[in-house]
């Protein structure tokens, strides 16, 4: 039965197999792929669009390989994902410890306390006479990562010559992969787990060496980077310039990279070696659009790594701007410096991010340090070209006071109200409750300071005739809970 191409691409619309699409259904789009020759060349390049490695050394090197020598599938690839367990061995369904299970993680976490003897936790590998076969490793219930479950002592080290040809292997065909892709756009490095290792070391040599000078000469205009802790980031460039292994050292101009985005699970101190991360965002000159987001829930965060995040030569050309799940406990004055440091935005996005603020409630908004109003009034005096914004779940928050008893603790306590519409707010349920409120505050002072940014916004887009804005609409309430400060109280960020 002949489909027109218009049906054929709603369908293939319906089922995208992008991650962000609800109704995504790629084994659906592969079994309709091999319907007919209408839907092979439609869907083809859908399902190829957004190429992603297997996890396991033994899986991903033959995947690189049989795409690089396709003609019909690397012109398709806009963007790679490229998991560093790619390069541990792990079989084909990995199931994760909680510990080493992050946003960016595929397959399900199961907690070890659930277990009911560890060692029905240790991966089941089986090779002839006795020696494991790594493909068979599929549970990731030790910490750290162990090259042989049964044997921790023995790790890994490329003077073994197995290791050594698992990196020559992958190296390899990574390099030959990239080169292939004509058409690509877009990088996503994302590091799992394993992050303490010396294969993990490798794996960010290799990076280094063999992946980012060709995002230089490809001019890749994307580069997405997702590690479980701050002082992860600059791993996949471990090892770009030969001269040290280090350091960054001297780093070719990146001017074509239009897009960062950092994403950390985690916001510890980061390494010396992020001091020279500084000098590699300095050399984006092109960059248009930046993206920072630290740790949610807001848990065991400590945001010191953030000075070492300012953009100076960087910042000429932002236009957009993304920073979300961030507690400024420590670097309080990180938002007020970065934008100062940016007036080309036009666009900013700022979620789930808490002000510090003392873990008892202060008698007024004047007896605190750092307060939203005075942000607010800050973004329309600095940010000239701002025409719009989406703000969400701004808030305060404090690191309980240490008990004598016990260690500090260092969770976040966001300060909220305890009821809202008679229904008290927990840990879990906050975000529900208060959902779609762009300020929580116990104080007036901050929702007319909000107001008047949206008056400002309002104001520049109808002097540059843009389309109207539901969002900067002066009848549009603006969700936020500034009353009753006595029923406000302090609860731990588990969202």
């Amino acid at each position: 039965m002949y489909l027109p191409p218009e049906i054929i691409l709603s369908i293939v619309d319906y089922l995208d197999c992008t991650p962000d699409s609800p109704t995504s259904d790629r084994a659906t789009l592969i079994a309709l792929r091999s319907t007919s020759k209408d839907f092979y060349s439609i869907v083809t390049p859908v399902i190829f669009r957004d190429f992603s490695l297997h996890y396991g050394v033994s899986r991903s090197v033959p995947q690189m390989q049989s795409v690089t020598s396709s003609l019909v599938i690397r012109p398709h690839i806009r963007s790679l994902f490229l998991p560093s367990e790619s390069f541990f061995p792990l079989g084909k369904d990995v199931q994760f410890n909680t510990r080493d299970h992050y946003p960016w993680s595929r397959g399900p976490a199961l907690d070890w306390l659930n277990v009911p003897d560890y060692s029905q936790a240790l991966p089941v590998r089986k090779g002839i006479k006795g020696r494991p076969n790594h493909a068979k490793q599929t549970l990731m219930f030790h910490y750290p990562f162990r090259e042989y479950p049964t044997r921790p002592w023995q790790g890994f080290s490329l003077s073994l010559k197995e290791f050594r040809e698992q990196e020559q292997f992958y190296s390899a065909a990574l390099s030959d992969f990239v080169e292939a892709c004509e058409n690509l756009e877009e990088v996503h490095i994302a590091i799992g787990l394993g992050g303490d290792t010396e294969r993990m070391t490798a794996f960010g040599k290799m990076l280094g060496k063999h992946l980012m000078p060709r995002i230089v000469a490809k001019k890749i205009r994307k580069l997405v980077i997702s590690s479980p802790s701050a002082h992860n980031i600059s791993l996949p460039f471990t090892g770009y310039a030969e001269s040290s292994s280090k350091y960054f050292g001297d780093i070719p101009d990146i001017s074509d990279l239009e897009s960062l985005t950092i994403q950390s699970c985690y916001g510890n101190g980061v390494q010396p070696s992020s001091k020279d991360f500084v000098a590699f965002l300095d050399t984006l000159t092109g960059l248009k659009s930046f993206r920072l987001s630290m740790s949610s829930p807001l848990k065991r965060q400590s945001t010191r790594g953030l000075s070492r995040y300012p953009m100076s030569a960087t910042c000429q050309n932002l236009r957009d701007v993304t920073i979300s799940s961030i507690f400024l406990k420590h670097n309080e004055d990180y938002l007020h410096d970065f934008l100062s440091a940016a007036p080309t935005i036009t666009t900013l996005v700022l979620h789930h991010i808490a002000l510090p603020i003392h873990n008892r409630m202060p008698e007024s908004h004047s007896h605190v340090s750092k307060t939203w109003s005075a942000l607010f009034q800050h973004i329309s005096t600095v940010l000239p070209n701002l025409i719009s914004y989406k703000f969400q779940y701004l808030m305060y928050g404090a690191i309980p006071e240490t008990m004598w008893w016990g260690r500090g603790n260092k969770d976040v306590h966001l300060l909220l109200p305890e009821k809202v519409d008679n229904e008290e707010v927990t840990p879990l349920t906050w975000d529900k409750r208060l959902k779609g409120a762009e300020l929580i505050s116990p104080f007036d002072e901050d929702l007319k300071g909000l107001q008047l940014l949206r008056t400002v916004i309002r104001h520049r887009r109808a002097e540059k005739d843009l389309n109207s804005c539901d969002d900067f609409n002066e009848d549009r309430p603006l969700p936020m809970w500034a009353e009753n400060r006595n029923d406000w109280t302090y609860i731990a960020d588990e969202c």
